[in-house]
């Protein structure tokens, strides 16, 4: 079920009377956390641009407008968007879309939505930091003796071994780690269920030496640290591991800006070579990813082979060759 239909579901549970004050409260509550921030970016967005006073006033003026009217209005918003990256655009005005897909749902409006997100030309700079640099942010943090340190050891393991992005890992709680098991349950991208993903060794040690110092009091896994010592009982947000890579590559002088999907891009990269040298498919890379189009793995394997590169070299060692006589 998506998050639409299950959002038109919990509409039914929470709300007979289907009205567009209520509609936002529904929509919101039906998102997972992660898709929710994106949304309401979105449409606050979308709020301000149409000099509505709130989101319950921008779904009111909406189920009002016909379905001509409500696409001319977005076309122009399309248009306010403009200079923007296509990704850009399309993100801003997804929330809309969706508010949009739901009230259609429950019968608030008749018509949809037919202006046509922006095409994306995908590409993607899957190199990362990189396994040398990788060795180094571990031999980095495993030098240090202070809590910082157990922590953002166990931090950069959870991330580069699992190919996590740092929401996923920004949501991990002591009680979804299984010390006996060595496992973690863990909240992937479009996901609304926690998967059991097993540990390696150095991952299970950095963990428990991690915990060690943090204590088994439950609540988050990773907490902020003041000081490089003082452990406070807040979790340590997205935002939060996001700097503590970035200085972390400052540290070792990291030729690329160290962030935290290009740890999971570097640990995708040594997925797919491990996978080809053990004669495994994409599926076991995908396993390991959590990607769920196999296309996406595409420009990891376009990377690691280095196709254009090659091309380019034999296209530019022909201007040196000597041309046959005519």
């Amino acid at each position: 079920m998506s998050e639409i239909e299950t959002a038109a579901v919990s509409f039914g549970a929470l709300d007979a009377s289907v009205n567009p004050a209520s509609l936002v409260r529904v929509f919101v509550g039906g998102l997972t956390p992660a898709t929710r921030k994106l949304y309401l970016y979105s449409l606050e967005s979308f709020r301000k641009w149409s000099g509505c006073s709130d989101l319950h006033e921008v779904a009111t003026r909406l189920c009002r407008l016909s379905g001509v009217e409500a696409n001319l209005l977005v076309l122009k918003y399309h248009e306010s968007l403009s200079g923007r990256p296509p990704s850009t655009v399309n993100a801003l005005t997804q929330g809309i879309r969706s508010l949009v897909k739901l009230a259609r749902m429950l019968g608030l409006i008749t018509w949809s939505l037919e202006v046509q997100q922006v095409k994306v030309e995908r590409y993607r700079d899957t190199r990362g930091p990189g396994t040398r640099v990788m060795r180094q942010l571990l031999d980095e943090t495993g030098a240090e003796t202070t809590p910082a340190g157990r922590r953002n050891l166990a931090l950069l393991r959870v991330m580069h071994d699992l190919a996590l992005r740092r929401a996923s890992v920004a949501s991990l709680d002591l009680e979804n780690w299984e010390r006996e098991s060595r496992c973690l349950w863990v909240l992937t991208k479009g996901r609304a269920q926690r998967r059991k993903k097993d540990l390696p060794e150095q991952t299970q040690r950095a963990l428990e030496e991690w915990v060690r110092v943090r204590g088994d009091t439950p609540g988050p896994l990773f907490l902020r640290i003041r000081n490089a010592r003082f452990i406070m009982p807040d979790r340590l947000r997205g935002d939060g591991i996001y700097r503590i890579v970035v200085e972390l590559g400052r540290r070792v002088k990291s030729p690329r800006k160290a962030r935290p999907h290009g740890i999971r891009h570097t640990a995708i990269s040594a997925a797919t070579r491990a996978a080809r040298a053990a004669h495994l498919g994409l599926e076991a890379v995908m396993a390991f990813s959590d990607h769920q189009n196999v296309q996406t793995l595409k420009f990891y394997l376009d990377e690691e082979d280095g196709l254009q590169r090659q091309v380019s070299q034999m296209v530019a060692a022909q201007l040196y060759q000597p041309t046959a006589a005519h």
